[in-house]
């Protein structure tokens, strides 16, 4: 079991690695280029919109032809291409940025939770999630740091074929790790996915972590712009990701503890909680200094919303539908709230000042967690 840890544990690194590097500078990248703040509102936007309907259809796959492991790997290639392309071309031009950053960014964030998917179904490796995925978060928080310092000193090129290399390991280690356990009779087709929505309580869950990833995803663009308005720059950005990300690390690792003694239900609440206080101290002390330490908060928010989301969704789901009930709640909680978090987010900057957009968002948290009270677990075990 150790060597399989370890395994996952180094796929993870390099992979939320590669996608930082590419995610972190997203948005910089398209204000380098020339494009206001609607323009990148829709352009975010669009990305969602291609992962939501992608996720939906990965999912299925994955339960059909009983694989994960293959649909990684051919979705990293295809992330490799439009990746190359979207950061090698930086005049503006609008339709074929839309096009290319959508794809790039759904890609990245359709691996991402496919291996996340990968990590629940592998045999013998569920009770060890947080502990694996918290490699991803070192990954993830050593390329958000070095990515904005990459940026300053060589260009976006130099970003993107620093995310090559590392998309290049994600495939060779994929290709030496075990697939899914994935042992079904049931004949899957695409319109079994609609068994999911007769669970009242899948539904229920579907609305609140669509609600909390809402105010999550605002994090890519409407702090990103708040770190810019008073005065941050590409470094700083890349700074802030880096102390979030790191600060992930202790709870994610032991988050199989937490789950045992809170339950799901209430590890959402948890992080419901100090996600909506992170956003609006974030508005309260408007500086840079401000800004790293109130990040901290990430601690606390990211890991319980993640792993008990993965453990809620995972009681509501049939055992045949396990992927493609990971599948489809992300593509609602991270795809559709992607889709609604930048449009309203690029629509309000022009029309509001940052830091109201910004407390706001703190503030709607209330929402999700109101929701969530209705949830009535499937199982006594959450």
């Amino acid at each position: 079991m150790r060597k399989k840890i370890y395994g996952f544990g180094f796929l993870m690194f390099v992979s939320f690695a590669a996608h930082a590097s590419l995610n972190t500078q997203a948005i910089p990248f398209l204000t380098d280029v020339g494009y206001s703040s609607s323009q990148r509102g829709i352009i975010m936007a669009s990305h969602a919109l291609v992962a939501m309907i992608g996720q939906f259809y990965v999912g299925y796959l994955a339960d059909k032809h009983q694989t994960i492991k293959k649909l990684v790997i051919y979705a990293t290639i295809t992330l490799i291409g439009f990746s190359m392309i979207t950061y090698l071309y930086d005049a503006e031009n609008f339709l074929l940025h839309l096009f290319l950053m959508s794809n790039t960014l759904a890609l990245v964030r359709m691996v991402g939770n496919l291996l996340e998917t990968w990590l629940v179904e592998v045999d013998g490796l569920y009770p060890y999630f947080g502990t694996v995925r918290s490699f991803a978060s070192l990954g993830w928080a050593v390329a958000s740091l070095v990515a904005g310092q990459v940026v300053l000193r060589y260009g976006y090129a130099s970003l993107m074929w620093v995310s090559v290399v590392m998309n290049l390991l994600v495939v060779l280690a994929s290709i030496y790790l075990e697939d899914a356990n994935k042992v079904s009779e049931e004949s899957i087709s695409f319109t079994d996915i609609k068994l999911l929505f007769k669970n009242k309580q899948y539904v229920i869950l579907i609305l609140a972590y669509t609600t909390t990833w809402i105010v999550y995803n605002a994090d890519n663009v409407s702090v990103t712009d708040y770190i810019l308005s008073i005065g941050g720059t590409e470094g700083d950005v890349g700074i802030k990701w880096f102390v979030q990300a790191l600060s992930e690390l202790p709870l994610m690792f032991f988050s199989g503890y937490f789950l045992r003694k809170l339950k799901g239900k209430r590890m959402m609440i948890y992080g419901s909680i100090f996600l909506g206080l992170r956003f609006f101290l974030y508005a309260v002390y408007p500086s840079l200094n401000a800004v790293y330490i109130v990040s901290l908060l990430q601690m606390i928010s990211f890991p319980f919303l993640l792993v008990s989301q993965k453990e809620l969704f995972l009681i509501e789901s049939p055992v045949y539908l396990r992927s493609s009930g990971q599948m489809v709640s992300v593509a609602f909680s991270g795809g559709l709230a992607a889709i609604i978090s930048p449009v309203i987010a690029g629509y309000l900057g022009e029309l509001l000042p940052i830091r109201s957009i910004v407390m706001g968002l703190g503030i709607f948290m209330v929402v999700p967690i109101i929701i969530i009270l209705f949830y009535k677990p499937s199982s006594n075990i959450t």
